[in-house]
């Protein structure tokens, strides 16, 4: 039975521009100061959370979220303020903390940004972004983004902006970090990329039936093999001994190979073919990123399921993914006792031990269940990351019930 005391109850709002009883349209001013007003309002009846949204359209007066939310905040005691959506793909991440934190400031830590892509597309233009860009400039964003969070100096390097060096923004918030939501139409890509990154995960249910985004919710939680039993013990809280010593036990394998002669680009080749084996739909979807970042050719990765075919890959790279695959399908035959032989010889011992650690650590690590945590223990960078994307797939904040204002003070249509 759902606890009905962890629900919590919001609204949101674009801003929409209604008919005063003259039957005139009001103006951006007017519907700017009624969605004010009716924060106030909320936060007077119990409303736990309300959200507003960004567009630049006519029809439409918040373009700015942030800046109608610092007015609330100092009008309100207790609603908690959010964006809904803050479009970060035309947006510059750096300032998008900025002004958040500075909402924080303003509201005593009652601030919340959801991200997005938005369901228009009117501010790329409007602020010089081309569209073709539309995946690539969330992709960066939102991954400079997620260090911006940690409110420590950030280096960061990307193609949609300019890079960073030891950047210290501020202001920083009491609380140390900034909460920050994802807001996805549907896509399991979507929800996905979200787990990856540790963030609470919005579903924009704007319409049809709510009950079609149950398959993000499992895929969001089980990864790709759950069943939807929800009732298996997580794995780190009932034994976080263990869980540490299996995230030291990562580190010091990372650390490890490195030093063996394994270089970062062959340490992605197995982490990816390994969980194309495994079928894992998040680990493929992590691995095939880190890949990338590790300046690995999307044509390669095109073709790593078939490697042996292809004649793009060079004897090192074919004796690491020998043993990726070696490794990952047991029992061993006599063809793949015969690929490690091969492999051991290009690679030489220290190598070909190290690639068969990096293969056997993210096997063993593959979608362990443990409890939701606030961030990624090791995703990206680390051999267990699978679980650690697991464990961010589900947040353990409270459910949300939220209803769309159709215009600013008139009537919530719960969703």
């Amino acid at each position: 039975m759902t606890d009905v005391s962890a629900i919590e109850f919001g609204i949101d709002s674009f801003g929409d521009r209604p008919r005063d009883d003259r039957g005139e349209i009001v103006s951006h001013a007017q519907a700017i100061r009624a969605a004010v007003a009716e924060a106030v309002l909320a936060d007077q009846v119990g409303i736990d959370v309300i959200a507003l949204g960004e567009h630049h359209r006519p029809e439409y007066a918040i373009s700015s979220p942030e800046t109608v939310l610092a007015g609330i905040a100092t009008a309100t005691q207790r609603i908690r303020l959010a964006s809904g959506v803050t479009v970060l793909s035309s947006d510059d991440p750096v300032r998008v903390f900025q002004r958040f934190a500075t909402v924080d400031a303003l509201s005593g830590g009652r601030a919340e940004v959801i991200l997005g892509r938005g369901s228009f597309t009117e501010s790329f233009p409007l602020f010089g972004y081309d569209l073709k860009d539309y995946d690539v400039l969330f992709e960066e964003k939102i991954d400079l983004f997620h260090r911006l969070l940690d409110e420590t100096p950030v280096t960061w390097e990307g193609t949609t902006r300019a890079a960073l060096r030891d950047a210290d923004v501020y202001p920083k918030t009491e609380s140390g970090r900034l909460a920050t939501w994802v807001g996805v139409g549907g896509t399991p890509e979507s929800v996905l990329r979200t787990a990856r990154y540790g963030f609470g995960l919005m579903l924009a249910v704007i319409g049809g039936a709510p009950g079609r985004f149950a398959g993000e919710r499992r895929t969001g939680v089980c990864c790709h093999r759950g069943n939807g039993d929800f009732m298996r013990p997580s794995l780190d809280r009932v034994m976080p001994e263990a869980w540490k010593a299996a995230e030291a036990f990562s580190s010091a394998i990372r650390s490890a190979v490195l030093q063996r002669g394994l270089s970062v680009q062959e340490t992605e080749f197995i982490k990816l073919r390994a969980s194309q084996i495994n079928a894992c739909a998040f680990c493929v979807e992590l691995h095939s990123r880190e890949a990338r970042r590790a300046g690995i050719a999307q044509q390669k990765l095109d073709l790593l399921p078939a490697w042996r075919a292809a004649g793009l890959f060079d004897d090192r790279q074919r004796a690491v993914l020998a043993v990726a695959e070696a490794a990952t399908v047991l029992p061993t035959t006599e063809e793949s006792d015969a690929d490690l032989a091969g492999a051991r010889s290009v690679l030489g011992e220290e190598a070909f031990v190290a690639a068969e650690w990096v293969a056997v650590t993210i096997k063993r690590t593959s979608c362990v269940r443990i409890h939701p945590g606030d961030g990624p223990a090791a995703c990206g960078t680390g051999l267990a990351s699978c679980s650690s994307g697991v464990r961010n797939c589900w947040q353990s904040s409270p459910m949300r019930r939220w209803g769309r204002s159709a215009s600013p003070a008139t009537t919530v249509n719960s969703i």
